[in-house]
């Protein structure tokens, strides 16, 4: 397996960035992103560009991106259909997409008006 590089070129010049960088073991941060756990963590915080760039990395993290896009669409979908594979299968056979625009109601205008 080819070792990891870094560019050290963007670092400060004070050197401690670059010493930082030396005693970075990839193989153990590596074996760190494998965890679903702490990939979930990581996923849940970025944009969807970075989502997608995450699987690049390596090739073992290759569908993670995938996965983690579809758990996050299942529980959007969860709080609208209670068989959401089910709704899914039926989107694909149809060739269906969702589409809309955001409520222009506000989440309190929303709750008031289940209440009544």
């Amino acid at each position: 397996m080819p070792r990891a590089t870094i560019r050290l070129k963007e670092f400060d010049g004070n050197g401690e960035w670059r010493k930082l960088a030396r005693r970075i073991d990839f193989r153990k941060a590596l074996d760190a992103l494998r965890i679903p756990e702490i990939q979930s963590q990581i996923l849940a915080f970025l944009n969807l560009r970075d989502i997608c760039s995450f699987g690049q990395i390596h090739r073992q993290l290759r569908g993670t991106s995938a996965e983690h896009l579809d758990r996050s669409y299942n529980s959007l979908l969860a709080k609208f259909f209670d068989d959401v594979e089910n709704f899914r299968d039926v989107m694909r056979r149809l060739q269906a997409i969702i589409s809309g625009q955001r409520p222009s109601l506000s989440s309190q205008e929303i709750r008031g008006r289940q209440t009544t």
